[in-house]
């Protein structure tokens, strides 16, 4: 059998319908990062984007809005990050 390792942080975040997704989070966890990452995430699902096949089988393109990095150890939040109220994504 091989070894299981729980990551030590994880990611939640929520698109605009109110969907929530979560996936593991590596490296320091900082509001900083995290915004730049969800900036990233919502490119890729833009057309020409690593994750357009997502939007493909959803049926819209998902737009990351809120988000947070959770250590899975203690429940603790770290780092949080929120759209701003109106966001151009060209």
């Amino acid at each position: 059998m091989g070894r299981s390792l729980t990551p030590t942080y994880r990611v939640e975040y929520y698109d605009q319908a109110k969907h929530k997704r979560h996936c593991a989070w590596e490296g320091r966890a900082t509001d900083k990062r995290l915004a730049q990452w969800v900036k990233d995430l919502n490119y890729s699902f833009m057309p020409g984007g690593v994750n357009v096949h997502i939007s493909h089988s959803l049926r819209y393109m998902p737009h990351v809005h809120k988000a947070k990095i959770i250590r899975q150890a203690t429940g603790e939040i770290v780092a949080v990050y929120h759209a701003p109220a109106f966001e151009v994504i060209s």
